[in-house]
């Protein structure tokens, strides 16, 4: 798990322990050891390298397949929704501080 979880979801890993097998208890016990933060930057990988694969395309349909393909990968699309905002955020304000101030006529 433990090569496989940073590049999954919990709703991923939680599956595929389930189907080889390990009780309920294991599964609940392996995930609450993983913790929200690893979750967190594990999606934060996963998304830089969804993000990057999908650049020539237009931005609703980036968005939608980096959404689509990190659900697949067991992460929540309402997370990912809210990570892709942030991070279209944080590269606006990028690319708004590498042209300057504006200035006004």
């Amino acid at each position: 798990m433990r090569t496989r979880g940073e590049r999954y979801g919990a709703r991923r890993l939680e599956r595929e322990l389930s189907t080889r097998g390990f009780s309920r208890e294991t599964v609940e016990t392996a995930l609450a050891e993983r913790g929200p933060e690893r979750e967190e930057i594990a999606l934060s990988k996963s998304l830089d390298r969804a993000w990057k694969s999908n650049a020539r395309l237009p931005s609703r349909v980036r968005r939608r397949r980096v959404i689509d393909s990190l659900a697949r990968r067991g992460f929540s699309p309402a997370k990912v929704s809210e990570m892709i905002d942030r991070f279209e955020k944080k590269l606006q304000n990028a690319n708004d501080n590498q042209r300057g101030p504006r200035t006004v006529s």
